[in-house]
């Protein structure tokens, strides 16, 4: 992914705004009980959006945390075929949301 970020405060707390998209690479794998087993590989792609906040008590710690929110515009489904039908078995969320958590040292 690749994200634009907006820094409205700087210093012991800094806060950021972040958006840009993200690409990926989402395969699925077939084992010993289908009948012809392959990996298939698809695009998956998101348009995510970002809240940070760092602190950094310290010249040398800083903590990190985090909000990011996106929403899919390429989602991948993956299946097997059944009696020459195929049958969904998996399908990414349209949004997903995660958090995240860090800590750093400043050297």
């Amino acid at each position: 992914g690749l994200l634009g970020c907006y820094l409205p405060l700087a210093g012991d707390v800094s806060l950021a705004a972040c958006a840009g998209p993200l690409v990926g690479d989402m395969y699925g794998a077939g084992n010993a009980l289908l009948t012809n087993p392959r990996t298939s590989h698809r695009r998956w792609s998101a348009l995510a959006a970002e809240v940070d906040v760092a602190v950094a008590p310290s010249s040398l710690l800083a903590g990190w945390f985090g909000v990011q929110l996106a929403k899919t515009l390429e989602a991948p489904r993956f299946g097997i075929s059944e009696d020459t039908r195929p049958v969904e078995l998996f399908a990414p969320s349209s949004w997903s949301v995660s958090g995240l958590v860090g800590v750093g040292l400043s050297l």
